[in-house]
């Protein structure tokens, strides 16, 4: 890099809490696309559109009830009506292209645990996977502290002290982020007189300015001045020419700390709950397991507590009606503590009832993870270590059986060649992401094709009203589940005859999208020919002369973002942690890459085959093959 190493200052690590703040909780673009569909569709539209609930839900917390799933009701032709065309929906030429947006990549995770009384050995167990961008060296580092009589391993954020994820003998924690709402735009009024003015509570307000000076190599440095509020700085303006303050938890000082350190220290759940309550850190899922055989879940992390409105689109706050007033409440954070059933799990899903949930977010992820952890965890007595292990490297997608029986209806007596080709290959799919199932290409993309079918007509007013307008939400699935169930009329779109029609020709585009991306390789590719591990150093693109030496090897990755073993080319389980406290000789972890960032180390890719081929190694740390010793400058 031709630069010289600035010394570490302690202000760094903190940086290094930031940046984790940016990549799990940052601004969600679900509050503008909110308003604009709000602005342009009617209300009964936008409730079937975005869903709270879906038949995949798995939360933990519905009051203590069992909640049965309760399909939505599908809006009327009075609402709306493709068959009629009503001006509302009518797509223009300024909407044509394509305005949907498939969820995939959560940056998430999955993590579960079983108490005493349902492990093998009687002791509690927990399971923890981090989703996360796979790089080499990895995110995390695999490390064993011992300090005076303590004791604790896992893995460590290099910048940052303690241990992320991990046990220290007593007590055991793992994470998964809980995709809540942590950020809010606020509307700024501008006068209309005086363009360096904004209203607030108490009249008219003149904005400050901030200057930064960026330092640019080889370059003359440059200046970034920035219009800021009494809620904080200008970071963009709306489509419609708005200026937007970003009211974002990242930027709150009380909400940043170091206080997970103390998680070293505790030696029961109730002691991790309550260093949990008040760790300065992303919004996260924390799930906690004790060497007396109980475990416990909590939500951690600054919850803000919205006054007089919910976060779903931006607000004016300049009459002072909706503001942020603090923290929620400390009795209004989620938690549990020794569940009868003996089992906890969390996958970025809704794990809370739906008024608690308003409290925290609203953009869950889908429960298609937190679905399958609860049938497994479900589906016997007593687990191990490896029996826990085997389901984070389970590889069953269970949201692609609905659409081989679509391909399978709508191949039925098709005389096409290509078509009994694509009934062929879905038929013998047995149900997993695995490397030689040569269906899933083909499902993955059908899938994608039908929500662009149904959705862009039913949305294309809101591109109409924002330029820049994508529809997104993660549970949009069951919206389209809802549609196909009931085939409305008026759902679809006039230049379809019938839904039979639409299925083919969805089919007929898949079949070719496929073929047009795998020429070489044709419509039967097995999975693991496309999901192929594509983990490099970030220089590997820098110096391709060298690429080989920088990266991992280019391994079919069995896995799909919705199956528990969470696999693409380049982002999934950042690591795997199965662990008993107490027991931590039994326990698993498994990391890409290797213990050394160094291309030129022998420990640059140890480890790496056993995470690609799922081997159960080893918790604790082996005999030591090579020292490195830190010194203090001073």
């Amino acid at each position: 890099l031709q630069a010289t190493p600035a010394a570490w200052k302690a202000e760094d690590s903190i940086l290094i809490i930031l940046m984790m703040f940016d990549m799990l909780q940052s601004s969600d673009p679900a509050e503008l696309m909110i308003d604009t569909m709000r602005n342009s569709l009617p209300p009964e539209m936008v409730e079937f559109l975005l869903p709270k609930r879906s038949r995949f839900d798995a939360s933990m917390l519905d009051r203590d009830e069992k909640i049965e799933y309760a399909p939505m009701a599908i809006p009327g032709p009075g609402v709306i009506d493709l068959r009629n065309r009503l001006s509302l929906l009518e797509p223009t030429e300024q909407s044509s292209s394509p305005v949907v947006d498939i969820p995939e990549l959560v940056i998430g995770s999955n993590n579960w645990a079983v108490a005493g009384s349902r492990s093998v050995h009687g002791g509690a167990i927990l399971a923890n996977d981090m989703h996360l961008a796979l790089t080499s060296p990895g995110i995390w580092y695999r490390v064993e502290l011992r300090w005076g009589d303590h004791v604790a391993a896992g893995l460590t954020l290099p910048g940052v002290p303690g241990l992320v994820s991990g046990s220290n003998e007593h007590v055991a924690w793992g994470f998964t982020n809980t995709q809540g709402d942590f950020a809010d735009h606020i509307i700024i009024e501008v006068n209309p007189r005086d363009e360096n003015q904004y209203r607030t509570p108490d009249g008219w307000e003149e904005f400050d300015t901030i200057t930064e000076t960026i330092q640019v190599r080889h370059a003359q440095p440059e200046t970034l001045i920035l219009r800021n509020t009494r809620w904080g700085i200008v970071s963009t303006d709306s489509w419609k020419g708005s200026p937007l303050v970003l009211k974002w938890v990242g930027l709150i000082p009380e909400a940043v700390n170091l206080n997970q350190l103390d998680l070293l220290y505790a030696t029961t759940v109730e002691e991790a709950v309550e260093v949990s309550r008040t760790m300065g850190l992303p919004s996260q899922n924390v799930l906690i397991a004790d060497d007396a055989g109980r475990i416990a879940w909590v939500v951690a992390g600054y919850i803000p507590k919205r006054k007089n409105f919910k976060g779903l689109v931006p607000q004016s706050w300049a009459d002072g009606t909706f503001s942020w007033d603090g923290s929620l409440p400390e009795s209004l954070r989620p938690m549990i503590i020794d569940p009868p059933s003996g089992i906890l799990y969390s996958a970025n899903n809704r794990t809370i009832d739906d008024d608690s949930a308003d409290l925290v977010g609203h953009a869950w992820g889908s429960g298609y993870r937190a679905s399958r952890i609860k049938a497994l965890l479900e589906s016997k007595e007593k687990f191990d270590e490896r029996d826990l292990l085997a389901q984070q490297l389970d590889t069953r997608t269970i949201v692609f059986d609905y659409y081989r029986d679509l391909i399978l209806d709508a191949s039925e007596g098709q005389g096409k060649e290509q078509f009994a080709a694509a009934r062929e290959i879905v038929s013998a799919w047995n149900g997993t992401a695995d490397v030689d199932q040569s269906a899933l290409l083909l499902l993955d993309t059908f899938r994608r094709t039908m929500h662009a079918k149904l959705f862009t007509p039913l949305t294309r007013a809101c591109r109409d009203y924002d330029p820049n307008f994508r529809y997104r939400w993660s549970m949009g699935e069951e919206t389209l589940r809802r549609i196909m169930e009931e085939l409305p009329a008026h759902f679809l779109p006039r230049r379809f005859d019938s839904w039979e029609e639409l299925l083919e020709e969805a089919l007929d585009q898949s079949i070719k999208e496929v073929q047009r991306r795998q020429p070489d390789l044709g419509l039967d590719t097995p999975w693991g020919d496309v999901n192929i591990a594509a983990i490099g150093h970030p220089l590997a693109e820098l110096a391709p002369q060298m690429a080989g030496a920088l990266r991992m090897p280019a391994d079919p990755l069995p896995g799909h973002w919705t199956s528990l073993r969470m696999a693409t080319p380049r982002f999934g389980a950042s690591a795997r942690m199965v662990v008993s406290p107490g027991r931590e000789d039994s326990g698993i972890l498994h990391m890409p890459s290797g213990q050394s960032g160094h291309p030129l180390s022998p420990h640059f890719r140890d480890g790496h085959n056993a995470w690609v081929e799922g081997l159960p190694t080893s918790f604790r740390p082996g005999p030591i093959v090579h020292r490195l010793k830190l010194m203090p400058i001073d």
